[in-house]
């Protein structure tokens, strides 16, 4: 009964986009001189998302003082096609953080950017960036709402005096600067609900720490200082446990590994990277479960980690090579997570700071599966066989539940409607005639998720001559009519047409050669051996292999 529901809510769903939980192969876009900060921004409210880029403009993790580099630049690709186009505009000094977040109130979304070596966050909206004097070497950005008013804020993680800066926003526009300090170079900021309250949560790099900190009316004030792994680089506010509670989530540099503090109190749990410096971090829904999991770029190593949430722990599911460089330093820095092609599911992007370029993972429904078959391991050759098996075989982030297929004489008539249901991956099919089929599958996921693309392959069935596959259509015939007959291997055949009396009308000898393992087909005009029409009547069809005589009648009816 659970297989039949899954069925038919698979034969109702199959046309629709459910969620993704399959990964594109990498799709590279070039960016300005090595990006770093990344953002997904819906910026103009159609609900795609733009990619927005920090290009911090040298290879160094430090900044560039006292030379400005010139080619610092902000990049933001936005859907083209099939593929995403690129602007280019100026930016601060040395850009690195980037948060976006609806700053404004009119359902679009703007973006900040913590400038490195300026000391200050520029605030992208409306006609005229704004410019907000942050501290030396502000790094990470947040926005979100702190004090409950309805405005969004900004956040940043100011590197060099220890300390975290909130723009609390005002109704006019403008905003009020506070800061509190927090121990061990702040890297980055995350705004979220921590026990039912609005809070700042900071990742201290040198210190394996994370800070709490929250807004009392009048102050920014630092709460507590929770121990994580060593070196956090950036912190996220999520429910990665599956409980409905908030929890931290930081990317720890230094071991390799991300900590997770449940609910966002009490001891951090750690989970071991498969990739080595995880530098960026960021939360999503990756296999359509929608429960929240963690995807991490390593920088280093050239890898993307993708830890999915399964039973209140995150699970190191996949682990992504980006390259088959010699050179794995200074790969992927940030990553982020969005629908960056307008087909509902959500992608993933990173920045790839050696190549100066973003890559671009899109996520898509399960893939058609591969197909091999045992009984019919060449798509071109015939097989003496009643049946044919088939072993199917598909990846997936979810882990496969099943194919929904076919058995069909018509090329192309795969239908969910009228697919069946396997739950297992070797499928065999009884009770074949001689012909030429096209088995096709589809993939189901444990989420129940099946994917559009399906795999196609051809067999072609024959058997052993006898009366039931050898016959003649159209029968009767007032035209020419095809004589069929079906063959296990290449042999001399005699075909020999007789009147009702028995005397020999026409006759075809066909050699070895000219005989295929199969179904073969052969016309006859209705004429005699001189090429004269015949008459109506019934006539006497009989096929003569080596082995076996085969009579069959024809009635001609002009």
């Amino acid at each position: 009964m659970k297989k039949i529901i899954l069925y038919l809510l698979l034969v109702m769903l199959f046309s629709a986009v459910v969620f993704a939980n399959n990964l594109s192969e990498i799709t590279t876009f070039g960016t300005g001189a090595y990006p770093r900060g990344i953002a997904a921004a819906d910026l103009n409210g159609n609900g795609v998302k733009e990619i927005i880029v920090a290009n911090f403009g040298a290879q160094t993790l430090i900044g560039q003082d006292p030379v400005t580099p010139a080619n610092s630049s902000i990049s933001i690709f936005s859907k083209d096609g099939a593929g995403l186009k690129s602007v280019v505009q100026q930016s601060g000094k040395s850009p690195r953080g980037i948060a976006a977040g609806d700053l404004n109130n009119d359902g679009k979304d703007e973006f900040v950017v913590s400038n490195y070596d300026d000391g200050t966050v520029t605030v992208y909206k409306g006609n005229a960036p704004m410019t907000l004097t942050a501290g030396k070497h502000p790094v990470g950005v947040a926005i979100g709402d702190v004090n409950n008013d309805g405005l969004n804020d900004i956040a940043v993680a100011v590197y060099s005096e220890n300390k975290v800066v909130l723009f609390l926003a005002d109704a006019k526009g403008g905003y009020t600067r506070y800061e509190a300090l927090v121990p061990g170079s702040p890297t980055d900021v995350a705004i979220g609900e921590i026990g039912g309250a609005k809070v700042i949560v900071s990742a201290n790099y040198s210190a394996a720490s994370v800070s709490i900190l929250s807004f009392n009316g009048t102050s920014l004030e630092k709460r507590n200082d929770i121990a994580v792994g060593g070196g956090p680089c950036k912190v996220r506010i999520a429910d990665v446990t599956g409980d409905q509670i908030n929890d931290i989530i930081t990317a720890n540099f230094y071991d390799n590994t991300v900590s997770v503090i449940p609910s966002g109190t009490g001891k951090a749990v750690a989970y071991a990277l498969g990739g080595i410096r995880p530098n960026g971090m960021t939360i999503a829904d990756v296999n359509g479960d929608k429960l929240m999991d963690v995807i991490v770029a390593n920088r280093d190593d050239d890898t993307v980690d993708i830890l999915l949430q399964k039973n209140g722990v995150l699970v190191l599911t996949k682990t992504i090579k980006v390259s088959d460089d010699k050179d794995k330093t200074f790969g992927p820095v940030e990553v982020v997570a969005g629908d960056f092609n307008g087909d509902g599911l959500t992608d993933i992007a990173f920045t790839h700071m050696r190549t100066n370029s973003v890559k671009v993972i899109y996520q898509q429904l399960p893939n058609a599966p591969a197909v091999i078959s045992s009984t019919n391991p060449s798509q071109d050759a015939w097989y003496a066989s009643t049946k044919a098996s088939f072993t199917l075989s598909a990846e997936d982030l979810n882990g496969v539940d099943g194919y929904l297929y076919t058995m069909s004489k018509e090329k192309g008539a795969f239908s969910p409607a009228t697919a069946k249901l396997s739950a297992a991956s070797v499928i065999e099919i009884p009770s074949l005639e001689s012909g030429t089929y096209y088995f096709t599958a589809a993939t189901i996921d444990k989420a129940g998720n099946t994917g559009t693309a399906v795999t196609e392959y051809k067999v072609n069935i024959t058997e052993e001559i006898s009366g039931k596959n050898v016959y003649n259509f159209p029968n009767p015939c007032s035209g020419p009519t095809t004589l069929r007959f079906a063959m296990s291997k290449s042999e001399d055949v005699k075909l020999i047409i007789s009147d009702a009396n028995g005397s020999l009308v026409w006759h075809k000898e066909l050699p070895a050669t000219s005989v295929i393992a199969g179904v073969n087909y052969i016309v006859w005009n209705l004429t005699n051996d001189n090429g004269v029409k015949v008459s109506n009547g019934v006539y006497n069809f009989k096929i003569i292999t080596p082995e076996k005589t085969i009579n069959k009648k024809i009635a001609v009816v002009k």
